[in-house]
């Protein structure tokens, strides 16, 4: 995936982020008004959906941050292409012991 496709879903899950504490606000506001949830949702319940949503924020902080440490440490896309004389070069690989090379030139096809 490219780090344009872990963007776009990382503030997938920020938005996400922001509606789950729109539900804790309004699960809150009905917890201490004694009233039920009438936002839509499937759970009319201000305790199930004030801890519901405390979930979905942990989670999408926590993937937010695998996402962005991701990004940081992936290797770049585009490496530096070898040249046609660059890959006409072997390099020798020397055994430790003896010295001797393990490999001296590339078999030509």
């Amino acid at each position: 995936m490219k780090k344009s496709d872990w963007v776009a879903i990382s503030a997938f899950l920020l938005v996400l982020t922001v509606i789950s504490l729109w539900c804790v606000d309004i699960s809150i506001s009905a917890m201490l008004s004694g009233g039920y949830l009438t936002n839509g949702f499937s759970i009319s319940d201000p305790f199930k959906q004030y801890h519901v949503s405390l979930y979905i924020i942990i989670l999408a902080t926590f993937s937010n941050f695998l996402i962005i440490l991701h990004i940081i440490l992936k290797d770049p896309v585009h490496k530096e292409e070898k040249t046609s004389e660059n890959c006409e070069q072997t390099p020798r690989f020397e055994d430790k012991q003896t010295k001797m090379p393990l490999v001296s030139k590339r078999l030509q096809p």
